[in-house]
């Protein structure tokens, strides 16, 4: 009985140490080329931190769209501007610390500019 007492403070301390990552929130959308600040709770995670943008919905790093940051401390901060060649709007990010433990941002909208072929015309003349 003891034990399995004990066993349960460790899991409840352990959902206590998690962390979580503030931003990007929820529906957010970050326009590509502009930068943006990843805030993350530092408790719980253990330096070096690899930082990944992922398809929304993701729950593992199997599918990386870009990597953000690798090997970088465990700060709570990092700015970060999403690249042009991004094809997918609706995103996650993904910190792995160095023991392996996952935290996963909300889903948020990457904001893709395209150039149309009239735009394109009118960028050729100004040339």
């Amino acid at each position: 009985m003891r034990q399995s007492f004990l066993s349960a403070l460790v899991l409840s301390f352990s959902a206590l140490a998690r962390a979580t990552i503030m931003s990007p929130a929820a529906n957010d959308q970050w326009p590509v080329n502009q930068m943006q600040n990843i805030m993350w709770d530092t408790t719980g995670l253990t330096a070096p931190l690899d930082i990944h943008l992922v398809p929304a919905g993701a729950v593992d790093i199997t599918v990386i769209i870009v990597d953000i940051a690798l090997k970088v401390g465990n700060t709570g901060t990092l700015q970060w501007a999403p690249p042009t060649t991004i094809n997918i709007e609706e995103v996650e990010i993904i910190i792995v610390d160095a023991t392996q433990k996952l935290v996963i941002s909300e889903t948020f909208v990457i904001i893709i500019i395209e150039v149309s072929s009239s735009q394109h015309l009118l960028l050729e003349e100004e040339i």
